[in-house]
């Protein structure tokens, strides 16, 4: 590794973390800056072969383990945070004593800054099947003492069974390992069985051990969310939360459908839908202004965002 980080052969630990976490007070603030991504981005690349670290600055307050060899972990460390427009829209959405369900929870982004908001009278699930990553996911929670966040160890489909998990045997596009990119749906990119996991519905789950709320959900699945809200029916029109969906032209063709169908699914149910553009920005649109990859906001219609805007 070379650059503002580079670590010399015999380098202490010391120095080289050191180095780490003043080249990352630097990138975290200049990302801000319009424009600057491909030239930090570079930056990050270089830091591969760094190793595991921790951080205690995340979301500002919070202690987070990452691996800088995996994709999502080094751009959360480097900019700090990977999902930062979804996260602007939740931050929103989330209320003190909210309950949160955070369905493809991965090392816990989302996760621990939901937890954060929803406070001790709040609550998240948190689901991750890889069992790996879930460990991953529950030393970050223990490192925060969160103990409003329970992770479940097992995905949301339309069925409850077994089923094997692909991903790609090849590096990422940029070099590094991506560890969020398993699917339930091989494709010629993810086609190497890694996994088998446990599934079950949303439906299932919480009629087996019943809540008295549920205010949002977050579903990044790839290409399982028109399964898993085809599970969540019942669920949906009892508890009317809003909805995060991932929705991506290439992981629904793999799973044999198209964005549309997530559309009209939700407004079957009397959603509308709102494109998160950057800051987490809403605008209405509908499956016709879908990209090859977006994040959409769901809400009832009517609903209002956490400061009042109404979303009509």
């Amino acid at each position: 590794m070379s650059g503002p980080c580079a670590v010399r052969e015999g380098q202490p630990v010391e120095t080289r973390l050191s180095a780490l976490a003043l080249a990352r007070k630097v990138t975290v603030r200049v990302r801000r800056i319009p424009g600057t991504y491909p030239v930090l981005d570079a930056l990050r690349r270089r830091s591969y072969s760094a190793g595991v670290v921790t951080v205690s600055d995340y979301d500002g307050t919070l202690r987070m383990e990452l691996d800088l060899g995996e994709h999502m972990a080094s751009q959360i460390f480097w900019f700090g945070y990977y999902s930062r427009d979804v996260l602007f829209a939740i931050e929103r959405m989330l209320t003190p004593g909210s309950v949160f369900l955070d369905i493809g929870a991965n090392i816990g982004e989302v996760s621990l800054f939901a937890a954060k908001r929803v406070g001790e009278r709040g609550s998240v699930m948190a689901f991750e099947p890889v069992a790996e990553t879930a460990d991953r996911l529950r030393r970050n929670l223990a490192l925060n003492g969160l103990r409003n966040v329970e992770v479940m160890e097992m995905g949301i489909s339309d069925q409850v069974r077994e089923q094997a998990l692909y991903a790609s045997a090849a590096k990422f596009q940029d070099g590094s390992r991506h560890d969020g990119l398993g699917t339930l749906y091989a494709s010629g990119a993810r086609s190497s069985p890694v996994a088998t996991v446990k599934l079950t519905t949303l439906d299932a789950l919480l009629s087996a051990r019943p809540i008295a709320r549920l205010d949002g959900i977050k579903l990044d699945i790839e290409g399982a969310e028109l399964p898993a809200l085809r599970g969540a029916r019942q669920v949906l029109t009892r508890f009317r939360p809003w909805l995060v969906v991932e929705i991506g032209e290439e992981t629904c063709a793999a799973a044999g459908y198209e964005p549309r169908d997530i559309f009209e699914l939700l407004a079957s149910l009397d959603y509308a839908g709102y494109l998160i553009g950057r800051k987490g920005k809403l605008r209405a649109a509908g499956s016709e202004a879908m990209g090859k990859w977006q994040n959409v906001l769901f809400t009832p219609r009517g609903r209002k965002t956490g400061d009042g805007r109404g979303l009509q």
